[in-house]
């Protein structure tokens, strides 16, 4: 049976942990804001950047495999590089997301 000493430590537990539930929730708030502006901010940049050298390294690794590859040039390395800027941009649009929704569940 539970005696009232009891009930009055437990709910004073669940005060302490609501409260610092609390104070860290809002703590994510105030740091969410300003970094979902950045980010939206840099949006354009970071996407024309990353786009157009992802395309550039495509074209031009497959234009100097078409007209025959020159000495020591790393044509998987060039290729493997502008995948990389397109997961990159799908990343930055990830945390943008994540961000943005304050919220790690994609669910919702």
């Amino acid at each position: 049976m539970e005696t009232l000493r009891t009930r009055w430590e437990n709910l004073n537990e669940h005060t302490a942990l609501r409260v610092l539930l609390g104070a860290l929730l809002l703590l994510w708030a105030a740091i969410r804001l300003p970094v979902t502006v950045v980010l939206a901010v840099l949006e354009p940049f970071v996407t024309t950047a990353l786009s157009v050298l992802a395309a550039l390294g495509i074209l031009v690794a497959l234009f100097l495999r078409l007209i025959g590859e020159p000495p020591h040039f790393p044509f998987w390395g060039i290729m493997a590089a502008s995948i990389g800027c397109v997961l990159l941009l799908a990343l930055y649009y990830l945390l943008m997301l994540l961000v943005a929704r304050g919220s790690w569940r994609l669910d919702d």
